[in-house]
Formats: C-alpha cells, structure tokens, sequence
C-alpha cells in the first residue's frame, strides 16, 4: 500500500489530502490546483512486470501507487473492477492502438475508441467509475459542472453522468465544431444538460466554472444537501493520472518489441490545456520508454510562446477549425510549474502575477529542455490533412493534423515518433469534406461505430430546436445548479 500526499500546486492552501480526497475536489482554496507532492517512480522490476499487461492492469498499478488503493481508500478488488468496467464500451479491446505509418519508425496512436470519439473518453471513463464509487462510502451524490472547448462535454455527457451524477456542461456557442455540438446536443436530457454559453469563449466558461468551485459559500450549501460539486476538466487530478497512464501503457508496448523503436520514440502531441503533453512528462519521468516530449498548437499559441521565449502572456484566443485548442490560458501548465520549479515559484506566476509572465533564464532553459512545441495555422492544418490523405490514405482530424506538420516544424527531424491522435475526423466533417472533396464522406461515415451514426447525423432543425443557448454569471449557474 503507498501513501500519497496531495498538496497545493501554489502552497497557499496548507490542507493536505489523500488520493480520494483530492478528486472530489475542485480547485484548493487559494486558487491553486491539487497536485501529489511527488512524482513516484515504478522499479524496473515493476515495469517489467507491467510488460504486455492490458491497459487495465496499467491503471490499476498507477491507481496503487498515486495512492487510491488501500485500507483508506479503494480495496484492491474493488479497485480492478472498476477499472475494467470503465472501457467495457470502448470499440477495441486494446483500448489504445499503435499503428505503423511507414518504414521509418513512425506511428499513429488512435485515442478514439471511446464513446464520444475523442481521447477525451479514455480519462473520463475511470472518473465515471471512480467518482461515483467514492461519493457512494459517503452518502453522498455529485453534480458535476464542466466547461469544454469541444470534446470534454460529449465525453463527459456520455462517460460520467447517471442519476446519481448529473453533468452540467458549458460551451463556447458558435466555436465547437457541429459534430461536437451534435454530441452534447444528443446527450442532453435527464442526467445532463449542455449550455451554449453566447458571447463567450472556452476560457470565460473555465473562468466561469472555477468561481463556482471558488465559492466556499456555496459549496457549503451543496454540502449541507449531501452533495459534491465535481469538476471533470483536467483541474480534477485523476483526468491527468489517466492520461499518463494510457502513455506509459503504450511505452511498455514499444519496449517490449525490441524491433518497433531504435530508441525510445518521440511523442508529438496536439495541445490546449496541457493535461495530455503533462500526462506524457508524467509518464515519462515514473520510467516510461519515452523520447522528446512535443506539443504542437494551433494559432492559439501561447504554449509555443511560453517554452520557446520563456514568456506567459495571454493575449485572448481565435477561433480555428481546431476548436478544441482554441485556449488562452492552459489551466495544467500550473501544474508543470509545480513539478519543475515548486510551488514558490508557481505562486509567484500564478498567483501574484495572475497568469501574466515572463520565466528567468534558468526557468526558461530547464523548461526548453523538457519540452519543444511549434504552432500551424488553419492554411497548414489543411495542408496536413490532404498530404497525410494522398501519401498514407489516412483521414485525420484539425486537431491531429497539428501534429503532422512536425517534420516541417523540427530542424533534425527522423523516423522513431509517434504521433498522437486525438479524435475522429466525422467530429470535424465540414473541415474534412472542404480539404478532400464530398467524396470522403461516404468513407468516414462507414468508418463510425453504429451507435455514432445517428447522434453525428443530427439535423440543423433539430439542433436549433434543441440547443439551450444560455448568457448568465456566477449567480445564475448556481441558481440553476441549486434547482437541479
């Protein structure tokens, strides 16, 4: 059994709580997030014994040793079980797949198994089954409030909620693509609702969500009815625990074959709110087999900003046909700050100087050195997505293609990566069909499980009549999750 502190990534708020604790909060009191006080590291002979385990057996070891399981937590049994039932509907059995590309070590790992199509559903599916589990030993049920530049919703919709836990989520109206707007649409009803926020961006709805979690009056009030407030953004640290485990799972893939990888492959990375490219660094630094660590953005560039010139200045984000990385401010670079540098230095940045910085010289280095990142505008997001189709007969997402344009982007680009994936193409389909032709759909239609089909068929009619567009503060969404 391991024993995990979690902490204030600002060190302001001097509570200190357990693994199962920290996920059913939302934000620490000063504003900061929940982080484990450490990064532990398997033994290689831990990781030996993890070698051509399926993805469960992964989750359940990070589980173990991130400290949910135990006499204070999750039993052990208890434990595996939920894991295993979190991707019981996922469309492969693996889970997460590894596809080769070409004859130079190059890969594709598909993400998109899960039941919204987005890698989002990997994470999610364990919250759905662990948050319940926890809230259930304390008598208590959950309302969950989400924001989403576009996959969090559907994924969250569809993963976690149940009459025991009912999901809020707000979305930018007008900046998600249809098919993403179809899913949460579709997914809207007893046990969820979305609310397409007017006039707002990704980042107002996040700024938005975090007063709420902010505001220890009312989740007092909450409190007092049996009930917890639940992020399921990545502020929540099991989001990042998830994603992490998914990269280290399929690091011991490429180690265990011998002939996949000349070395331990480089992974690039579509980008926006920093979980995914934090949970890679994570992953990598418990023991993974993982090379350089890149995050690619879209013109919503202030990742590239940050570890290229040191400066964190956000300047207000653009729409892209990459709408889910369309974010200024990217809530888990709180947490990179943390791991790195400590929380003195992430409260300076982030507390005292609100967001708005510029990293010293050794800050800078140490960050470059980690981690490399690029951005492509929407001109070279096509671009990607009609040479990958031409040259491999791979049909690829906006989100995905950022990260194809890596060997355009890397000075000493070679073979030995793996490129991540981060939704199905029929989420974005009027971007695609623009790019390729009409004659593409036919084939991306065929490609969904049946149970997608209808939902990413939706009529305009229908979404215009079911759409709940919505413009309220702090007050009003408490007032609405008051009456819920």
């Amino acid at each position: 059994m391991y024993q995990m502190e979690y902490v204030c990534s600002r060190g302001m708020d001097f509570r200190v709580l357990n693994a199962c604790d920290v996920v059913l909060e939302g934000t620490t009191r000063s504003k900061g997030l929940w982080v484990p006080k450490v990064i532990p590291k398997f033994t290689d002979e831990q990781i030996n014994t993890l070698r051509g385990k399926p993805l469960t057996d992964v989750m359940l070891a990070f589980l173990e040793i991130f400290g949910f399981v135990g006499n204070e937590g999750i039993p052990r049994k208890d434990a595996k079980r939920l894991c295993q039932e979190a991707y019981k509907n996922f469309s492969h059995p693996d889970v997460v797949t590894l596809q080769s590309i070409d004859s130079q070590g190059n890969f594709i790992l598909d993400l998109n198994h899960g039941p919204t199509l987005s890698f989002k559903d990997n994470a999610l599916a364990l919250l759905g089954k662990i948050i319940p589990y926890l809230l259930k030993k304390k008598g208590m049920k959950g309302i969950v409030l989400g924001a989403t530049s576009g996959d969090t919703g559907p994924a969250g919709m569809a993963n976690v909620a149940s009459e025991d836990m009912f999901v809020y989520i707000m979305y930018p109206y007008g900046r998600t693509s249809v098919g993403q707007e179809q899913q949460m649409i579709h997914f809207s009803g007893d046990i969820a609702q979305a609310f397409a926020m007017a006039g707002m961006t990704f980042d107002d709805c996040q700024s938005l969500g975090k007063e709420c979690f902010n505001d220890q009056d009312f989740l007092e009030k909450l409190k007092h009815r049996r009930i917890k407030l639940i992020s399921i953004n990545s502020i929540n640290w099991l989001r990042i625990l998830a994603q992490a485990v998914y990269m280290f799972y399929v690091s011991l893939n490429t180690q265990l074959d011998k002939g996949l990888f000349s070395s331990a492959p480089n992974f690039i990375i579509p980008s926006g709110n920093s979980g995914h490219w934090l949970g890679t660094w994570i992953a990598k630094q418990m023991g993974a087999n993982i090379g350089n660590i890149t995050l690619a953005t879209n013109s919503n560039n202030i990742l590239e900003q940050v570890i290229n010139t040191g400066g964190h200045l956000p300047f207000g984000s653009v729409p892209t046909i990459a709408p889910a990385m369309d974010i200024d401010v990217s809530s888990n670079f709180e947490r990179a700050l943390y791991f790195m540098f400590g929380p003195t230095v992430t409260h300076n940045y982030m507390g005292k100087s609100k967001g708005k910085f510029i990293l010293a010289f050794r800050e800078s280095q140490r960050l470059s050195e980690e981690i490399s990142a690029y951005s492509v505008s929407d001109d070279e997001i096509k671009k990607q997505i009609k040479e990958i189709y031409d040259r491999l007969g791979i049909i690829i997402d906006p989100h995905t293609a950022t990260a194809f344009a890596y060997p355009e982007k890397c000075k000493d680009y070679s073979g030995n990566n793996i490129f991540v994936s981060t939704a199905h193409p029929m989420k974005f389909m009027d971007t695609i069909v623009e790019v390729l032709g009409p004659q593409v759909e036919k084939e991306i239609v065929d490609s969904l499980p049946e149970t997608a089909k209808e939902v990413l068929s939706m009529s305009q009619e229908e979404m215009d009549r079911r759409r709940q567009v919505r413009s309220f503060g702090l007050e009003e969404l408490q007032k609405v999750i008051l009456e819920s």
